[in-house]
C-alpha cells in the first residue's frame, strides 16, 4: 500500500513544486521550472514520499510537507545551480531524515495534551537567530500557513539549505568516510529503491478521488488501526471497493507501521514554543567542536527520554535560564513605565 500510494502522491508533490517555480516573478533569482524538471523527477522524489508514508501522516501534515519541500527544493536549486546528482541525492536523503523525525514528534505532542504543561514565559522565538531545525519544528506543528507567510520565514528555509544542510554535507553526510565509492553508491541505492517501489506497486493503482475524504486529520493511507476512523473510511463509496479488494495488504501495512514506530517515550511538559527553543539551545551547545551531523543531534533531542539524567539536567537549566530572563524583562518593563512623564 505504501508503494502504490507513494507513486500517487509523488506526482502531487511534483505538482506542488512546479507551482512554486511557476508562480515566481520573471526576474526571480531562482531557476525556471523548465530547468528544474530535470532535477525534481519522480525517480528522485519517490523514495522520499515512500518513507514519509511509512509514518502514515495526516493530510494536514502532507500539506505542510509539500509546502516545506517545495520551498527548500527551490532554495537547494538556487544554491546548487550546476548538476550534481550525488549531492542532490544526499540532500533528498537528508531532507527525508528531517521530515521523518518531525513526523515522529507529532504523536508525542498530541499525547502531552492531557498532561500539565509548564507555563510559557512568553520568551519570543527569534527567527533570524534560531536554529533552522528548531524553527521548522515550531512552524510545522503550530501553523500550516507560516511556511509562506512572510519573507523572514522563507529566509529561514533558505538558510536551512545554505547553512544547516551544507554543514552536514561538508562533514560527509550520510557517512564521514572519504571513499568516493560510498558517495557513488548512494545514488545507485536510491534509484534501486525507486525501481523497487515502482515494481511492488505495478498491480495496485491507488484510487484517484478527492483526498482527504472528509477531514485533513485523516491518515494518508486511509486506514490507521483506529476503529472509528477505519469503519468510517471503509464505508465511503469513493474507496470502499478498493479497500475491500486489498484488505489483507492494508492490514499488513497498518501492522507494519505500528510495529516500526519507535517507543513513545513521552513529551517534556513544555509548550511547543519552548520545546523548539530547547532544540535550538541543545544544538547551540552541542555543535561547537562536534563531528556529529546536525540532523543526528536533532534526532537525539527529538527522541529523548525525559527521564534520562542528561535531559533532566538540561531542562532544569532551561527553566532557570527562562526564569532569569523573564524577571529581567519584567524589571525593564517596570523601569520604562516609571520613567514616563
Amino acid at each position: 500500500m505504501c508503494s502504490s500510494a507513494a507513486i500517487y502522491y509523488t506526482q502531487d508533490l511534483i505538482d506542488a513544486i512546479s507551482i512554486k517555480y511557476k508562480n515566481q516573478k520573471i526576474a526571480s533569482k531562482y531557476p525556471a521550472w523548465h530547468v528544474a524538471t530535470h532535477m525534481w523527477t519522480s525517480e528522485t522524489l519517490l523514495p522520499f514520499v515512500y518513507f514519509v508514508l511509512t509514518c502514515n501522516p495526516s493530510f494536514r501534515d502532507w500539506e505542510n510537507i509539500k509546502r516545506f519541500t517545495a520551498l527548500v527544493s527551490k532554495a537547494y536549486h538556487y544554491e546548487n545551480p550546476e548538476p550534481n546528482i550525488e549531492k542532490l541525492t544526499q540532500f533528498i536523503l537528508w531532507h527525508t531524515e528531517v521530515i521523518y523525525h518531525i513526523l515522529q514528534l507529532g504523536p508525542k505532542i498530541k499525547s502531552s495534551q492531557g498532561t500539565p504543561i509548564k507555563h510559557s514565559m512568553d520568551i519570543q522565538l527569534k527567527a533570524p537567530k534560531l536554529s533552522t531545525l528548531a524553527m521548522i519544528v515550531y512552524l510545522f506543528h503550530s501553523d500550516s500557513d507560516s511556511f509562506t507567510a512572510n519573507q523572514s520565514t522563507r529566509d529561514i528555509l533558505e538558510r536551512h539549505v545554505s547553512v544547516t544542510f551544507e554543514r552536514d554535507y561538508q562533514l560527509g553526510y550520510p557517512t564521514r568516510q572519504n571513499d568516493q565509492d560510498v558517495y557513488d553508491s548512494l545514488r545507485s541505492k536510491w534509484e534501486t529503491k525507486s525501481d523497487e517501489i515502482t515494481t511492488t506497486a505495478k498491480d495496485v493503482h491507488w484510487p484517484k478521488c478527492q483526498f482527504p475524504l472528509r477531514s485533513k486529520s485523516e491518515p494518508m493511507l486511509l486506514l490507521n488501526g483506529d476503529i472509528e476512523n477505519d469503519m468510517r473510511v471503509k464505508q465511503d463509496p469513493q474507496v470502499s471497493s478498493f479497500i475491500h479488494n486489498w484488505q489483507t495488504h492494508f492490514l499488513e501495512t497498518v501492522r507494519f507501521i505500528r510495529n516500526s514506530k519507535p517507543e513513545n517515550l513521552g513529551f517534556p511538559p513544555y509548550t511547543l514554543k519552548n520545546f523548539s527553543r530547547g532544540i535550538h539551545l541543545f544544538l547551540q551547545d552541542s555543535l561547537p567542536g562536534s563531528d556529529k551531523f546536525e540532523v543526528t543531534l536533532f534526532a537525539e533531542f527529538i527522541h529523548q527520554d525525559p527521564q534520562d539524567e542528561f535531559f533532566v539536567d538540561f531542562w532544569e537549566k532551561f527553566d532557570a535560564s527562562d526564569s532569569g530572563r523573564f524577571l529581567n524583562q519584567q524589571k525593564r518593563r517596570k523601569s520604562r513605565v516609571e520613567v514616563r512623564p
